[in-house]
C-alpha cells in the first residue's frame, strides 16, 4: 500500500468515527424528544444503533477485500449494501427528528411560552372565579336582611355557616371563612411556590437549554395537573351558594359555585413529539452522516488478484 493509500485510508476511518459521533448524537436527542426524557432508552439505542452501523461497515469493509471466488463475494457485498441502507431508513426518524428540533426553535420555544402562560392562566382564572362567587353571593345574602321568609334549604345552610340576620354576621363569614382561605394566606403560599416554578419554566424556554427540553414538558404536566387538583379541592371547600330573592323570600339557587380547574394540554409536548419527514434540513444531515460513516468502505482498495479456476475440456479460463 502506497502512502498516498494510507493516508487515504486515516483519513477516510477519522471521517467515518466523526460519523458514528454524529450518528451516536442524532439518535440519542432524537430519541430522547420523542420519549420524553427516557434517558436510559435513548442511550441504549444511541448505542444498538452506532454498534450495528459499525458491525455492518466491518463486513462491507472485509467483504471488498476479498480475492477469492470474487463472484460470490461481489454478491455478499450486495446483500450487505441492501442491508445497511434498511438499517440506515429504519433509523433515520431519531437523527431527523433531532435535526427537525434544531431547526424549528422559534415554534418550539413559541409552544413553551403558551405552556408557561397558560400555567398563569389557571390562577388568575381562579381568582376570578372566586372573586365573583363571593361577590355572588354576598349580594344575595344582602337580600336576607330585608326577606320576609327563608326556604328550608336556605334555613339549613344559614344555620350551618352561623350566619345571622345582620351585616356584620354576613362580612364576617365573607371575610374570615371565605376571602381568607379562597384569596388569603393559604392561597398566597401556593401562589408563591407556582409563581416561582413557572418562573423557572420559562427560563427553561428562553434559555433553550437542548437536554432540558423534555423534563420542561415533565414539569408543565406535573405542575399543571397538581394546580388543578388543588384549586379544584379549594374552590370546593368554600361553599358559597348563590342565594336570590324570589319576591320576599329567600331561596338557595344553588349550593356551591365550584370552580374545576383543568390544564391545558402541553403545547410543546406534542410539537417535541412529531416527527417531521419532511425536513429537508434533517435528511441531508441524515445522507451526510452516512456518508462520512461509509468513507471507510467506499475507499477500500478492493484486491488486484484474478480468481484462477482449471476445468478438464477447456484448460485455464481466467
Amino acid at each position: 500500500m502506497t502512502v498516498s493509500e494510507q493516508r487515504n485510508n486515516w483519513l477516510a476511518n477519522a471521517f467515518s468515527v466523526v460519523g458514528f459521533c454524529l450518528l451516536a448524537v442524532a439518535t440519542f436527542f432524537g430519541h430522547f424528544y420523542l420519549s420524553l426524557g427516557a434517558l436510559s432508552g435513548s442511550i441504549l439505542w444511541a448505542a444498538l444503533a452506532v454498534a450495528i452501523g459499525l458491525f455492518l461497515l466491518y463486513l462491507l469493509v472485509v467483504v471488498k477485500q476479498k480475492d477469492t471466488d470474487l463472484r460470490r463475494w461481489h454478491v455478499v457485498e450486495g446483500i450487505l449494501v441492501g442491508i445497511y441502507v434498511a438499517f440506515a431508513v429504519l433509523t433515520v426518524k431519531w437523527p431527523l427528528h433531532f435535526v427537525s428540533v434544531l431547526t424549528n426553535k422559534t415554534e418550539l420555544q413559541s409552544a413553551g411560552r403558551e405552556d408557561v402562560q397558560s400555567l398563569q392562566r389557571m390562577m388568575a382564572d381562579y381568582e376570578q372565579f372566586e372573586c365573583e362567587a363571593i361577590d355572588r353571593t354576598y349580594m344575595g345574602l344582602m337580600g336576607y336582611l330585608n326577606c320576609q321568609s327563608v326556604s328550608p334549604e336556605a334555613k339549613v345552610w344559614l344555620n350551618n355557616m352561623k350566619i345571622e340576620c345582620s351585616e356584620e354576621s354576613i362580612e364576617r363569614f365573607l371575610n374570615k371563612t371565605q376571602r381568607e382561605p379562597l384569596l388569603g394566606k393559604s392561597y398566597s403560599g401556593m401562589k408563591q411556590t407556582w409563581d416561582e416554578q413557572t418562573r423557572w419554566l420559562g427560563g427553561v424556554v428562553e434559555s433553550w437549554s437542548l437536554f432540558r427540553l423534555p423534563y420542561f414538558v415533565t414539569e408543565v404536566k406535573q405542575t399543571g395537573a397538581q394546580m388543578a387538583k388543588a384549586l379544584t379541592e379549594l374552590s370546593a371547600s368554600a361553599q358559597l351558594p348563590v342565594m336570590s330573592l324570589n319576591g320576599s323570600r329567600l331561596e338557595m339557587a344553588e349550593s356551591n359555585q365550584v370552580l374545576e380547574a383543568v390544564a391545558a394540554e402541553c403545547q410543546l409536548a406534542k410539537k417535541i413529539q412529531t416527527v417531521h419527514y419532511g425536513c429537508v434540513w434533517g435528511w441531508l444531515v441524515w445522507f451526510v452522516l452516512h456518508l462520512l460513516i461509509l468513507l471507510s468502505y467506499f475507499l477500500t482498495r478492493r484486491s488486484d488478484r484474478v480468481s484462477i479456476k482449471y476445468t478438464p475440456d477447456s484448460g485455464t479460463v481466467l
